[in-house]
């Protein structure tokens, strides 16, 4: 497996769970970027060799770890090759460009986490694309609304459907672990939970939450942390929000405040999935979410059905639903009863037996 364990965000999350399954079946050797995230910690024992790698930023780090890519597998020979990086990919997809056939792994899988419209407009990165994925056997994306995008780059691709997975058992009973933002004093509470990064535009659910009718009735619990938080702080201060909201910064378990909340609100310019929004579905909080420019978020929520999803930059809309449903108790019941139902597809012995099955090497 070639993946990046430098932060905890949803995608080392589903690689340590993948991870977990193939350690029961395989002789797993770990080709990491860094090692530094709580995930990793929790799978070390799973893993009979780790390689690091640089880190992946610069184009001096992606042909650095492409040559140790190419080396371990000369070295290991592997069956299967698992990659769960986008980045990673391309750099594995150059290894493989030299490593003689009869060298390759028989399975050469790419998990894609990230939009391919986010670096479309990267005609460097675009020409990457083109050149390194057709070296991976297969793709896997974890939304059907994916599968146009990559097929918009390079349209030959084998690509196949693994929904991510969560642990349900694990979910429900973290939420009710104490909560110091239940004593908060407020009508209502919402929750962002996620990284506070640019293309999670945490400004714009700031802005509009500045805008919201029932505000001052409403407290905001913006969960996580990332390089964005200081710029964020300073903006909630200048629209005059930051007696109802509060940064608590990174959480090493988030879902007490997700299952105290009303509703989970996230506002980003783009989704693959929406871990988070499954969490919210099977802790009944009703999700409010945009639909940024990727599409991934389609499989997951139906709107007015299980959730609400409001279509990207529609600020008006956005406001709208989220003071209606503060309003109508009734709705937000409705939407997480059916949301309930629709998250049971999501569970993860059912991604662990996609991957083995695709993995399968006989």
């Amino acid at each position: 497996m070639v993946a990046n364990f430098s932060a905890d965000s949803g995608t080392e999350r589903m690689a340590s769970s993948v991870l977990k399954s193939l350690s029961q079946e395989f002789e797993v050797v770990l080709i990491a970027a860094e090692t530094k995230g709580l995930f990793f910690k929790s799978i070390s024992q799973n893993i009979s060799f780790i390689c690091c790698l640089d880190k992946n930023s610069k184009k001096g780090a992606f042909y650095s770890n492409a040559f140790r890519i190419w080396l371990q597998v000369l070295f290991f020979r592997p069956c299967a090759l698992l990659i769960y990086n986008y980045q990673l990919g391309l750099a594995t997809g150059l290894a493989l460009r030299f490593t003689p056939k009869w060298f390759q792994p028989r399975k050469r899988v790419l998990a894609h986490h990230i939009s391919v419209e986010a670096v479309k407009s990267d005609r460097e990165e675009t020409g990457r694309m083109k050149a390194y994925f057709p070296m991976l056997s297969h793709h896997i994306v974890p939304s059907e609304a994916l599968i146009p995008e990559l097929k918009s780059v390079v349209s030959s691709l084998l690509i196949k459907v693994i929904p991510n997975g969560l642990n349900f058992d694990e979910v429900l009973l973290k939420s009710s672990e104490f909560n110091p933002y239940m004593d908060k004093p407020a009508k209502w509470h919402c929750v962002y939970v996620g990284g506070l990064r640019e293309d999670k535009r945490i400004d714009k659910l700031l802005v509009y939450f500045s805008k919201l009718p029932e505000r001052r009735n409403v407290h905001l619990t913006i969960v996580g942390d990332g390089d964005e938080r200081s710029k964020l702080e300073v903006l909630a201060k200048s629209l005059g929000v930051h007696s109802e909201c509060s940064f608590v910064g990174h959480i090493e378990n988030p879902y007490p405040y997700v299952a105290f909340a009303d509703i989970l609100v996230q506002t980003s310019d783009w989704e693959t999935f929406g871990l988070t929004i499954l969490e919210a579905m099977i802790l009944k909080t009703v999700v409010l979410a945009t639909q940024g420019y990727s599409l991934g978020l389609q499989d997951v929520i139906q709107d007015g059905v299980n959730g609400r999803l409001v279509a990207h930059e529609n600020e008006m809309l956005f406001i709208q639903i989220w003071s209606d449903l503060l309003r109508s108790e009734e709705k937000r019941r409705k939407l997480v009863t059916q949301a309930w139902k629709d998250a049971q597809k999501f569970k993860e012995k059912c991604m662990s037996s996609g991957y083995l099955s695709l993995l399968e090497c006989k």
